[in-house]
């Protein structure tokens, strides 16, 4: 017995991408991948000398990110890559947060005063 899904093998779409076609697809570096790969957020193998990533793995991935929180912030992280994120985010909020206090105590300039 068997199940039809519906879908031509032309609409089943690839079952793994190459880490260039992920970056492409997640809209992520390179590098992004790569780190991605070696802290085990995706699953992968060898084809040869071609390192695929499955599809799946990469869906879970998503999936996780959209749980994970807003502002980058996710709750579901793993590794190294989680103390990095957090690192960066830590520090660009800072920065915002040095800037917004700097504007706030500079005098405000008005059309007659010297710059």
């Amino acid at each position: 017995m068997s199940i039809s899904t519906g879908l031509s093998d032309a609409e089943f779409g690839p079952l793994a991408l190459s880490p260039k076609k992920t970056a492409v697809a997640l809209d992520i570096s390179l590098r992004r991948v790569y780190d991605l790969l070696n802290a085990g957020e995706f699953d992968s193998y060898l084809n040869g000398a071609s390192r695929k990533i499955t599809v799946e793995s990469i869906c879970r991935y998503q999936a996780r990110q959209l749980v994970a929180g807003k502002d980058g912030a996710a709750l579901v992280k793993h590794g190294k890559i989680a103390a990095a994120t957090t690192m960066r985010l830590t520090k660009v909020r800072t920065r915002r947060m040095q800037r917004a206090q700097q504007m706030a105590k500079a005098p405000a300039r008005g059309a007659g005063s010297p710059p």
